[in-house]
Order: structure tokens, then C-alpha cells, then sequence
């Protein structure tokens, strides 16, 4: 990756504690390579072309003693709509980063299906010039033990559309974090508390977006609406950016994917448009819906939507059969046979993974487009109504 844009308090990262071994170390066994898997076909995103610029900050408001600065060390990745038509780019991650990854990979997914994903070509270029006008934003928060660039498929599909996207890499929370002069942040155990450290970086994150667009050089400089601010994220993240909506007042939009409430996320009360996407419970059949009602999960869950909603002015909650919790990330692009089936599991459902990330990208569009005033694009429930695997409910004071 290029050298990341710093704002003025940053330092670097210039010793790191020997923080806890890797919460994903299950001891399960991984299969033997049987030969090679396809590097798979991404999709090719339509509409601008799609830069990205790596960032690096520091938020001098939280203190984290393992770090040098003493404060909390952050990076990302700022996808922007690009002047230039879309092209084939090069590979998600750098080298050492790629590297630091691969065990994880390894533990969820096999050896050959690690490497294809490491292997994966996206669309994004380095630094090139950024498109006319202004675009809203939107920031992403990963999963627990995920990277940002584990959901390329999903932001590319948005900047593509006319976004940019803030996407944070989180340290303790994604699986691994280079922060500087080689050294690497591991994942930390996940508490309650680590739905509002996440959320915090969130609102970090919105702070920063004013700075970047007001420093000169960058090629996104002047092109990022602090007016139009969105966030949305994948399990953990999801959670996380619903409750960022209800703390920071300059976000207007929240988007959950498939992500669980616990801690402060399962109490806030955003005053703003919602999307909360979840998945088929993975004991109970794709069809009909009506069967998912006593699992246990979904009625968990179904129970903390009611509450988190009360206060949003739209909610939109949309179930998707045949989609499971990893059916958001791009491994869901491999072939089912790529995968061995005691790690497979209820991670992928029985969607074609090209086809469920496109149900995801279009629900974005639509509900960010109502939402933030964002590019022209479908209405949810007309992508719904499109899509016999999913159903849409609707609730919030609008609907009262």
C-alpha cells in the first residue's frame, strides 16, 4: 500500500505491549491442500472509476497505553469516485499485511481458499484524480477479527455509484493492523465495551472527514460532503454504527449488516433513518419465513430491533433467506467446493455469493439514497419486491 495521509497529530507507531494471542486460534484442524482453487472473477462495479488513498490518525481525545503516543492509533482506507472509467487494480492488501492475515484466512476458510482471496484483484487505483462535485460519505466499520478490504466487493459497488467510503481498519478489533515500522496490532478479546470503543473510533473517523477534505494535495481534497454523512458496517461494525448514529449528530443514516446488539448498541435509540439487513437463522429452512419466528435468535433479535427503532423516523429491517453471517464479505465469491464443509458450515448460505452481495450493494444504494440524498438508485422495497428471497418490514415513527 502507499504511504498513508497523516493529519497533523498523528506520530507513528513506535512500540506495541505483546498484546494477547489471536482470539480466532480455535485448534481446529484445517484440511490438507488438494490442489490449487481459482482466483475468482470479481465483479466489475459500474458507473466512476473508484480511487483509494490509505489514512492514518490519531485520536488524541482517548488514551490507549500500548501505543507510543499514548492515544489511540487508527488507519483506513478512503475510497473516492474517481475521474478515470473503472478498472481492473491490483490486490487488496500489500505483502506484510497480506502475510499477517493469512493465518486467520487459514483458520476460517482452508489453505487454497485463503489464498485465492489474498490473491483476488479489485478495481480500485492509487492516488488518481478524483471526480466532479461532491460526494456524500459514508463510513464502514469491518467485523470482529475482518479487515476493511474483506468487503471490497460492497464499498467498490458504492463509490462506484458516487460515494466515498471511509473505510476504518480497527486495532483489537479487526484481526490485524500494521500501524508502523513493521510492527502489527492483533486482535484483543471483544467485550460489551468494545461496541462503544468501536463506536468511538466511528465518531473519530466523522471528525477526521472535514480535515481530510480541507488539506490540500489530496486527490479527494474539496470533494467530501460533511453534510451528507452515512455509516454503516458488518456484524460488530453494524452494531457499532447504529449506536455512532446515536451519539453523533453529524451522522444521518446507519445501515446494520447482520450485526448483533449487546452492551450500549443494544440500548441506543438513533434519531435517524435505519437499515438493519439479517440472514436465515442457520437451523431453520430459507422458506417460508414464518418458520424462522420461535427460533430463539431471531426472536432475540427481532426483540432489540423493536426497541432500537422507536425513536428512527424510518426503519427498514430486510430478511434474506439462502444469505448467512459471511455472505456480506467477499469470500462469498468462492465456489462452495473451494471451502471444506466442516469450515463452510453455517457461515455460507445456499445464495449464489455473486448474487447476494448485489441484493446487499443495491438495499445500500436505495436506503442511502433515500436517506442522505445521495446518487439516484432503486427504493428498498422495489429491490426487495425484485428478490424473492427477501422480505422487508418496515417500522419507526413515520409509520405510526
Amino acid at each position: 500500500m502507499q504511504r498513508p495521509v497523516r493529519s497533523a497529530a498523528t506520530a507513528l507507531m513506535a512500540t506495541l505491549l505483546c498484546w494477547a494471542a489471536l482470539a480466532a486460534c480455535t485448534g481446529q484442524s484445517v484440511p490438507e491442500d488438494v490442489g490449487p482453487v481459482a482466483t475468482p472473477v470479481t465483479p466489475m462495479p459500474k458507473g466512476h472509476g473508484i480511487g483509494r488513498v490509505p489514512v492514518a490518525w490519531t485520536d488524541a481525545t482517548r488514551t490507549e497505553h500500548a501505543t507510543a503516543s499514548g492515544r489511540r492509533e487508527l488507519r483506513g482506507l478512503l475510497y473516492y469516485p474517481a475521474a478515470q472509467a473503472v478498472a481492473d487494480g491490483g490486490r487488496a492488501l500489500d505483502a506484510a499485511w497480506a502475510d499477517a492475515y493469512r493465518p486467520s484466512l487459514v483458520r476460517r476458510i482452508g489453505p487454497r481458499a485463503a489464498d485465492a482471496v489474498l490473491q483476488m484483484r479489485w478495481h480500485a487505483g492509487a492516488g488518481i484524480a478524483a471526480a466532479e462535485g461532491r460526494f456524500p460519505v459514508l463510513v464502514f466499520a469491518h467485523g470482529y477479527h475482518q479487515l476493511p478490504t474483506s468487503y471490497t466487493t460492497l464499498i467498490e459497488s458504492l463509490v462506484a455509484r458516487g460515494y466515498a467510503v471511509f473505510a476504518i481498519a480497527a486495532p483489537g478489533i479487526a484481526e490485524v493492523v500494521p500501524l508502523g515500522d513493521g510492527r502489527i496490532a492483533p486482535n484483543l478479546p471483544l467485550g460489551d465495551d468494545g461496541y462503544s470503543k468501536f463506536a468511538q473510533d466511528i465518531a473519530s473517523a466523522v471528525a477526521e472527514l472535514p480535515k481530510l477534505d480541507a488539506t490540500p494535495g489530496h486527490p479527494f481534497s474539496g470533494h467530501l460532503d460533511s453534510g451528507r454523512i452515512g455509516v454503516f458496517g458488518h456484524s460488530v461494525g453494524g452494531a457499532a454504527a447504529v449506536l455512532a448514529s446515536a451519539r453523533v449528530p453529524a451522522i444521518r443514516a446507519a445501515a446494520n449488516l447482520d450485526g448483533d446488539y449487546s452492551g450500549d448498541a443494544a440500548e441506543a435509540q438513533p434519531r435517524v433513518p435505519l437499515l438493519y439487513i439479517t440472514t436465515q437463522p442457520p437451523n431453520r429452512a430459507a422458506t417460508p419465513k414464518s418458520g424462522w419466528d420461535d427460533e430463539r435468535n431471531e426472536v432475540r433479535r427481532a426483540g432489540i430491533w423493536r426497541q432500537l427503532a422507536v425513536a428512527s423516523p424510518r426503519a427498514l429491517r430486510v430478511r434474506v433467506g439462502g444469505m448467512f453471517h459471511a455472505n456480506f464479505q467477499d469470500e462469498a465469491l468462492l465456489p462452495a467446493s473451494a471451502i471444506p464443509q466442516e469450515l463452510r458450515g453455517t457461515r455460507f448460505g445456499s445464495i449464489d455469493g455473486v448474487r447476494g452481495l448485489e441484493l446487499t450493494s443495491r438495499l445500500l444504494a436505495g436506503f442511502f439514497a433515500g436517506s442522505l440524498g445521495g446518487p439516484a438508485a432503486e427504493e428498498v422495497d422495489k429491490v426487495v419486491a425484485a428478490y424473492p428471497e427477501a422480505d422487508l418490514q418496515v417500522s419507526g415513527s413515520a409509520s405510526r
